[in-house]
């Protein structure tokens, strides 16, 4: 499906739960039409941006071609990804069906939510974010949405049991535990270039054979973001994701092994 194709898809969901909303839920309905309207003003364009390639999400990860996801109570607000980048990273994860994820900045829990609606049952997803009220929150280079309560669209969700809370600075997080471990990796912190830079490393780190990162906002509302992965895209083969604000990167697969 084309990208305009999985937009229209992701709307028209959006649209159909909020017509049948109302019934049950007027406030609901509300706020599907209320996120519906900001999904659609906020729609990312086909526009280049930095230096890096631009590919479709298939040409890296292959096995999304005729996947398709589900978006459960869907809501974006300012600082959550747009309809078609959810469409896309979900299908990733659908396609992949990831047993370990890691999640660099949780804020509302959206995305996370999303993740574990279409993650496998026995899937683990890590989520890190500032403490409510560590001091950095202050310094809006740092921290540049509203703090939402953290993890607040997948606290009581069927799926809350595959997500673990992670709570520190990203800059001096331990990562150590999860080290070569990770099959899927979503990086939506800070756009300050200093974390995003360190986020990177360590996102590479826990990254396993074949796996995926994902990070958002390469695009120019966030020259960090930009600067930081056209320098990574120098020595690895990362793109940017045609018509989003999404860049990509997959591992090499580990070489199988051979019976002496």
């Amino acid at each position: 499906m084309s990208r305009l194709g999985l937009l229209a898809s992701a709307i028209g969901r959006m649209a159909f739960h909020g017509l049948i909303a109302p019934v049950a839920a007027p406030r609901k309905a509300r706020l599907y039409w209320e996120s519906l309207v900001w999904a659609a003003a906020n729609a990312p364009l086909s526009r280049k941006t930095g230096d890096l390639p631009e590919a479709d999400p298939e040409e890296v990860v292959p096995e999304i071609q005729n996947v398709s996801c589900d978006l459960r109570d869907y809501l974006p607000v300012y600082g959550n990804i747009v309809p078609l980048e959810m469409m896309i990273l979900c299908r990733i994860v659908k396609a992949l069906a990831p047993r370990r994820v890691f999640e660099f900045g949780t804020f509302n829990g959206g995305t996370t939510l999303q993740i574990g609606v279409n993650s496998p049952p026995d899937a683990r997803i890590l989520t890190l974010d500032l403490p409510y009220d560590s001091p950095l929150r202050q310094n809006i280079d740092i921290v540049d949405v509203r703090s939402d309560l953290i993890g607040g669209c997948f606290t009581n969700s069927p799926w809350a049991a595959k997500i673990e809370r992670l709570y520190g600075d990203s800059m001096t997080f331990a990562f150590e535990p999860y080290k070569n471990s990770m099959d899927l990796i979503f990086v939506d912190a800070s756009h300050n270039e200093k974390y995003v830079a360190s986020d990177t490393q360590s996102a590479l780190s826990m990254l396993a054979p074949g796996g995926v990162i994902l990070w958002h906002d390469y695009a120019e509302h966030a020259p960090g973001v930009v600067r930081v992965l056209d320098r990574l895209g120098a020595r690895l083969p990362l793109r940017h994701v045609r018509m989003t604000s999404l860049a990509i990167y997959r591992s090499p697969a580990a070489e199988p092994t051979r019976d002496s």
